[in-house]
């Protein structure tokens, strides 16, 4: 997804209430993590995937032992998540370490499929505890109500500018912006 597109359906989508940080080193972490929005309903960790073929769940493994994993093109992409489970955990330790007041914040994970949205249902895949959704979706969940004010976004927010040295965050913020109504935000959608 084009750093462009995930902005500005955050941006329209959260009344501008959100900020989104791209490529994000985190100490602990091994890899960067592609995209971080900081919004009202807490933080998201946020990986994409190009997929073209069809989007699936399914249940593997034994009688007494059943697990879901991910198949997109016929592939088991499982792994995507396990990658989102440990910079979840960086996030949560930066979090508790440089901002006590921020632990207990929400710190959710979505993998956002390009180009295929047609097979993704129209509520977004749960996988244990990870979204797997299109686009648009990604704007409709991390548009939804949560416990953060706009000081606790800001706050976050330069926790994690700190971590990057400031680099390539963008905040999309502005108070003034009026709020903009449910069938205003299906109406950007198209």
């Amino acid at each position: 997804m084009d750093r462009r597109q995930l902005r500005s359906i955050v941006a329209d989508l959260t009344d501008r209430r959100a900020t989104v940080l791209d490529d994000v080193e985190l100490p602990s972490c091994r890899t960067d993590v592609d995209h971080v929005v900081v919004a009202p309903n807490g933080v998201w960790i946020v990986d994409v995937m190009a997929c073209t073929g069809s989007v699936e769940l399914r249940e593997v493994g034994g009688f007494f032992r059943t697990e879901h994993r991910l198949h997109v093109d016929g592939r088991d992409r499982t792994t995507a998540l396990d990658t989102l489970v440990w910079q979840r955990a960086a996030v949560d330790e930066l979090l508790g370490r440089e901002l006590p007041t921020a632990a207990g914040t929400p710190v959710h994970t979505a993998l956002v499929l390009l180009d295929g949205d047609r097979d993704v249902p129209d509520a977004p895949l749960q996988v244990d505890d990870h979204r797997v959704c299109s686009r648009s979706d990604l704007g409709e969940l991390v548009a939804g109500p949560g416990p953060l004010s706009v000081d606790a976004v800001a706050a976050i927010v330069e926790v994690l500018r700190a971590e990057q040295g400031g680099r390539d965050a963008i905040d999309l913020t502005d108070r003034a912006r009026p709020v903009v109504g449910a069938d205003a935000v299906r109406a950007l959608l198209g």
